[in-house]
């Protein structure tokens, strides 16, 4: 056979090991681009070479299993077992013979081994199944862990009903939405405070390119950030401040809504450190980041509830960091201390 002014010879024989597709490829023009060069391993036996060792070039394609050959190329990895055809420029002795078979050179498989592509077709079905299997166990834990978790959330609020720190009034208004978290995160602001239930915030919108589009705000008052009604959608929102007051709580007025004695009292116990001792007060909480000599930034956090003691170990921790949190006592905090400490009398 000729090609190119040179003779080529010609391998016909039995696969009998076949390596993964690899990128043989190289740096060109200085390391500007990269050749990509795909090529797969072969061990042929043929009658009349013995056993041949061959580099196949191929078209190949990065998937989520590896690199494969695109089913439309006409030039396909063989199966073990196949008669397959091929040409090279020449045979190399390097203590095993071996093939180069560029695009160059020809390759075909001329007999195909049945056995080998039904072991494969069984082989596909099989991990099929696993992953069906391993797909429809996930759904069944994801289902076990939401029942747990629903389970154990209806135990609290059922353990909640039964706590006798509360009033029978608020016990029997127990629910999803209105729980101990949100009684007391309530009771923190309406106590400390008279507080509206504020309007709703507003994202910023961008472009693509990062430009602003419009500019976006906070919430207000119990709708703010952080607040007891964040992010909750009107007819919830209306639900809880409705049960606040039914149960005694709360009550509005044309400023906003205020604690009543009872909500004092029961602020008082809920809201008390169980290390010190204390009730935990409003500070305005601003965060620092600080590189000495470049940099200063400092972001208000707004009011945050903590005693003096808790304050004490979050100092603590930040001593020699460059970021950290200071807090600093709200207005009129001894007036408001004045009206708790007559409340719980």
């Amino acid at each position: 056979m000729q090609g190119c002014g040179k003779k080529m010879v010609e391998i016909i024989g039995t696969v009998t090991k076949i390596g993964k597709i690899k990128d043989y490829g190289h740096e060109t023009n200085w390391g500007r681009n990269f050749v990509h060069i795909y090529k797969f391993f072969l061990e042929v036996e043929s009658k009349e070479h013995g056993i041949i060792n061959a580099m196949v070039e191929c078209t190949a394609e990065e998937t989520n299993f590896g690199l494969r050959i695109p089913k439309g190329e006409s030039r396909q990895r063989p199966f073990m077992g196949d008669v397959i055809k091929f040409t090279t420029h020449r045979l190399q002795k390097n203590g095993a013979t071996w093939a180069s078979v560029t695009f160059n050179q020809s390759f075909e498989v001329i007999k195909e081994n049945p056995k080998a592509r039904e072991e494969l077709q069984n082989f596909i079905a099989q991990k099929k199944q696993e992953r069906e299997q391993e797909f429809q166990n996930k759904v069944e834990e994801t289902k076990r862990l939401n029942k747990e978790r629903k389970d154990a959330r209806l135990a609290e609020l059922e353990q909640q009903r039964n706590d006798e720190r509360l009033p029978e009034l608020v016990r029997k208004e127990i629910t999803q939405t209105f729980d101990i978290d949100k009684i007391i995160n309530i009771l923190r602001d309406t106590v400390w405070f008279v507080v509206p239930e504020g309007e709703g915030g507003k994202r910023a919108i961008y472009s693509l390119s990062g430009v602003m589009l419009e500019d976006g705000y906070p919430g207000s008052g119990m709708r703010r950030p952080g607040g007891p009604l964040h992010s909750l959608p009107a007819s919830v929102r209306k639900s809880v401040l409705s049960k606040a007051i039914k149960s005694g709580l709360i009550l509005e007025t044309e400023k906003g809504y205020k604690a009543t004695e009872m909500g004092i009292r029961l602020l008082v116990k809920l809201d008390t450190c169980p290390v010190c001792h204390e009730l935990r007060e409003p500070h305005r909480g601003t965060s620092h980041y600080t590189i000495p000599g470049r940099f200063s930034q400092s972001h208000d956090q707004g009011v945050r509830y903590h005693c003096k003691h808790e304050i004490q170990e979050q100092y603590k921790h930040q001593q020699g960091c460059n970021s950290g949190t200071t807090y600093s006592d709200c207005k009129n905090i001894d007036v408001k201390r004045k009206r708790i400490m007559e409340a719980i009398k």
